[in-house]
């Protein structure tokens, strides 16, 4: 974590690249240059654990702020779908996305679930689902009764 901290003060506005939080390792870590990360490692450096520190590191706190604006974007979304849908299977399903997207973003603390494959492709089906049940109650216009 103090590594992705030095990159974040380093590169604080644009971050040093998308994916490129290890060739940036080297001489930022205890273990030394290249020669040694590998020796220690094999071939597969280690990234930082938490996907918000990694995201801000490689992208910098312009796209860290997107990041963050696109989580609270979603939370809110699903939240207001909880209070409103008045179908209840799609109300439901919202309320079981809106807990599945609150364990991704719990996760994130320790572990970068948005750079593996199956994380990834979990979150974006739980967000997908909390856009259109949005989009269909938008639609269709039926409210829950108070």
């Amino acid at each position: 974590m103090g590594v992705a901290w030095d990159m974040v003060r380093d590169h604080p506005l644009l971050g040093v690249g998308l994916n490129s939080f290890v060739q940036h390792l080297p001489g930022r870590t205890a273990y030394g240059g290249t020669e040694a990360l590998t020796r220690t490692f094999g071939a597969n450096w280690p990234v930082v654990h938490d996907i918000y520190l990694l995201i801000w590191a490689e992208q910098g706190t312009i796209g860290f702020a997107c990041f963050l604006a696109m989580l609270i974007g979603l939370l809110r979304t699903s939240w207001r779908n909880a209070k409103r849908c008045a179908d209840p299977w799609l109300h439901a399903l919202n309320v079981g996305a809106l807990a599945g997207l609150c364990a991704n973003l719990l996760d994130g603390l320790g572990s970068f679930f948005l750079r593996q494959m199956p994380g990834a492709r979990l979150f974006w089906v739980i967000a997908a689902i909390i856009v259109a049940i949005d989009i269909w109650q938008r639609r269709n216009g039926a409210e829950r009764p108070a």
